[in-house]
């Protein structure tokens, strides 16, 4: 005789209902990476609209500290030897990437960002204004030859170090005011920021070296 077989009503009971999905850690939404992706974007935008406080304030050339930085750029000793010029630009790329590494480290680094990126433009739109007032047209040219590779490598480079720079600073966020941030996004985040900062490091003592070689000879042929 064939023995009985016991019901299984969990068995039936799934044909029913549907199976639940095993517990997975918390992961951020997926609009936050959306947002995150216009950070460099927003930046550049804000650089460009720092230019015209600082044209503004350097447009008459009365400006003492203006008249001297102007001066300073337009002065042929200061391109005197390479490192001294790479000094001195590698000193300025390394503030600003730094600046940029430590307010990720903020829950709020997400509104310090657009500032430093439009101070940067207002101090570099001030310096154009001054150095035309002070050397005119030619002097402007021999401004914008002698620096222009090293500005633009730092703020290429800052742009991109923005966005992984916002995914620690909205990741802290989420840890302040939303109850936590999901369970290893932060210590990856970390991992990638500051291996790209020592990567921006790299690329901006490189850049600025071979923008000193090239300033020391332009230098010599312009002014």
């Amino acid at each position: 005789m064939r023995t009985a077989q016991p019901t299984r009503p969990a068995v039936r009971a799934r044909m029913f209902w549907p199976r639940q999905p095993a517990s997975r850690a918390p992961q951020a939404p997926a609009n936050a990476a959306g947002r995150l992706s216009y950070v460099p974007l927003g930046c550049a935008c804000l650089f460009l609209l720092g230019y015209l406080p600082g044209i503004w304030l350097g447009r008459t050339g009365a400006w003492e500290s203006g008249s001297q930085l102007a001066a300073y750029y337009l002065s042929k000793s200061s391109y005197s030897t390479v490192f001294s010029v790479w000094q001195w630009q590698f000193s300025a790329a390394f503030l600003q990437l730094a600046a940029l590494y430590l307010c990720s480290f903020s829950a709020l680094g997400c509104f310090f960002f657009p500032i430093l990126f439009f101070l940067r433009g207002g101090f570099l739109g001030l310096c154009a204004a001054c150095v035309l007032a002070a050397g005119e047209s030619r002097g402007l040219v021999c401004y914008w030859l002698l620096s222009s590779l090293s500005n633009l490598s730092v703020l290429f480079a800052g742009l991109w170090l923005s966005g992984y720079s916002a995914a620690i600073s909205n990741g802290l966020f989420q840890c302040v005011f939303s109850g936590g941030a999901a369970r290893g996004q932060l210590a990856g985040a970390f991992r990638r920021l500051t291996i790209r900062f020592l990567f921006c490091l790299l690329l901006a003592g490189t850049v600025n070296l071979v923008n000193g070689w090239l300033s020391v000879f332009l230098a010599g042929v312009l002014l």
